[in-house]
């Protein structure tokens, strides 16, 4: 007899979302009736799982009770947004495990989630993944997160990978090199200039049109990605160290600099602020920007607001020679499993994590294009158009790509070079000078445990398998 299937409605599904945290599958859906002459089940485990991540909470959530029918759990969410102060998520879920409590299972907050693995309150997933032949080295696209010290305390889960969405109406219409058209994907940096250089109109009024959107004051999207694609490092992942006053780090950073200041062609953070007063959420789908260095979550969103007003596409971020792309920036949100928790909770919320990374999921994550699979075997299903270059956020783990440098102090590390890039683009410092200032003052802030985490670990990480 076929398994009944629970009954959500979109207003239930919105309600339950929007009501906040503690949010049990059952409060928000009608359970299903049991069968006729259906033996009673056994009580359901009932298991917490914390996250932040409310956009893919909504994606997921109806498809939660297939989990539920199948393990006999009943699925408890508990959605708490990210933020500074002791109601972040960040902050809640230490003091929640430091006493003792706190979910059965949680999704990580992918840069300041270290501090943890060092504190004893995640379960080392090894042997239950060796007892069920999943092979993560083996089988997923990683990005630094999923080994720590020795031990996997997180089981892959998203993949944000970052490539350029181009204007393909505005580039005709401004006689700029189409990047799939004219330049196969093989474009480079100063065509990515050029093209910014003839789309970009500043007439100071709202019918400008700049040719870059981009976060120029941040690292390491998008600096970061400069400064590897140039050849050289802003972290030395083997020894914990900053290296942003390296020769190829300035280098990156002055041209980023001439991107911003001298040729004019990035769209301004106090324009964009503007926008966004005047109710412009995303630029780029506006058609108030040519290109935008973006993460592969924005994809569907994109779709959405364009709504076909014009032609667009995805391109890789451009290298500095021809023939080789650009390296990327990937990160990701793994899951983790309470090790406190009791027994049966344990057993339930493991078998929750390899379900998220499972093919059910990952594969529902490539057909409607919520994130980028991690599971390998399902990449090539995420490449189908909408839009006709899609597979670029897929196809750029065939290339060098660069991971997130954590460590215990990541956020304020993140600030102090934001606030300094900042000053320099305000004219109140000069680059060269501020990154020489800058890096020792970051390595006197970066902590981290016993061991060296990223030991053996090379970025730019080499091309997936």
């Amino acid at each position: 007899m076929p398994s009944p299937r629970w009954s959500c409605t979109r207003r239930e599904l919105a309600t339950s979302l929007m009501a906040g945290a503690a949010l049990s599958l059952a409060a928000a859906c009608r359970a299903p009736s049991a069968p006729t002459g259906a033996k009673p089940r056994s009580e359901p485990v009932s298991i917490v799982y914390g996250t932040w991540y409310t956009t893919m909470m909504e994606n997921l959530k109806p498809y939660f009770p297939q989990f539920e029918e199948k393990y006999n759990v009943r699925l408890i969410l508990e959605i708490t947004p990210t933020g500074p102060g002791p109601e972040g998520f960040e902050a809640k879920l230490a003091s929640q495990l430091a006493s003792g409590a706190g979910p059965d299972v949680m999704n990580a907050q992918n840069i300041v989630h270290v501090k943890l693995f060092d504190s004893d309150v995640f379960l080392d997933l090894a042997d239950r993944l060796k007892r069920d032949k999943i092979d993560v080295k083996r089988d997923y696209a990683l990005m630094g997160l999923e080994f720590w010290c020795g031990k996997q305390y997180a089981m892959p889960f998203d993949m944000g990978t970052r490539a350029v969405y181009y204007n393909k109406t505005l580039f005709k219409q401004a006689g700029a090199k189409d990047l799939w058209d004219d330049l196969q994907g093989q474009w480079t940096l100063d065509d990515m200039l050029q093209a910014a250089l003839a789309v970009t109109r500043v007439t100071g009024d709202q019918s400008d049109v700049w040719g870059i959107d981009m976060s120029y004051t941040g690292i390491p999207e998008v600096n970061g990605m400069y400064v590897w694609t140039f050849g050289g490092a802003w972290a030395d992942f083997t020894t914990m160290r900053y290296t942003l006053d390296a020769p190829p780090s300035i280098e990156a950073h002055n041209y980023i600099y001439d991107l911003v200041t001298k040729h004019r062609v990035v769209l301004p953070a106090a324009e964009r602020a503007a926008m966004s007063r005047a109710g412009i959420a995303t630029p780029f789908a506006a058609g108030k920007v040519a290109m935008w260095v973006r993460a592969s979550a924005s994809m569907g969103p994109v779709q959405r607001e364009v709504a076909g007003r014009f032609e667009w596409d995805i391109a890789p971020f451009p290298g500095r020679t021809r023939g080789r792309w650009g390296v990327s920036l990937v990160s990701g949100n793994p899951n983790e499993v309470n090790r406190r928790s009791a027994p049966e909770k344990q057993d339930a919320a493991y078998a929750f994590v390899p379900w998220l990374a499972g093919p059910e999921v990952q594969g529902l994550f490539a057909r409607e294009k919520f994130q980028v699979p991690t599971l390998l075997r399902m990449r090539d299903a995420f490449k189908t158009p909408p839009p006709a270059h899609a597979g670029v956020f897929v196809n750029l783990l065939n290339y060098p790509y660069g991971i997130h440098f954590r460590h215990y102090e990541t956020e304020q590390c993140n600030r102090e070079y934001s606030r300094a890039m900042q000053e320099v683009f305000d004219s109140k410092a000069g680059m060269t000078e501020t990154l020489r200032a800058l890096n020792p003052r970051l390595n006197q802030l970066v902590q981290y445990g016993s061991c060296y985490p990223y030991a053996g670990v090379t970025v730019p990480v080499p091309p997936a398998r």
